[in-house]
């Protein structure tokens, strides 16, 4: 006969900052990250704000497991140049729901 187990809730928070660093050329050009018209891929931050839920829905005695796992993240970006007319920054949300077997 299987049983329940209780279940686990966890959260995470992460940022990484990029530091601009870049020389102009004497041709007026620039070189490096983060300048005047550089790439909009070119990040200033990312920051993702995770929460999420382990639950085990049954165990059996002989082994293994059944898991419900839910998780939900929230992401921003912002780069260092932003071109005229588009937004500053960039959003994103994420769910994820796996129903998972675990082997014994």
């Amino acid at each position: 006969m299987g049983r329940l187990a209780l279940s686990k809730v966890y959260g995470y928070y992460g940022r990484a900052s990029y530091g601009r660093k870049y020389q102009q050329l004497a041709s007026g050009a620039y070189i490096g990250y983060g300048f005047p018209g550089s790439a909009t891929s070119n990040n200033k931050t990312v920051e993702e704000y995770t929460a999420g839920l382990a639950q085990t829905l049954w165990k059996g005695s002989a082994g293994g497991d059944l898991k419900l796992l839910l998780q939900y993240s929230y992401l921003t970006r912002q780069p260092w140049y932003v071109a005229p007319g588009t937004p500053g920054n960039a959003h994103l949300n994420m769910i994820y729901a796996d129903l998972r077997y675990d082997l014994p």
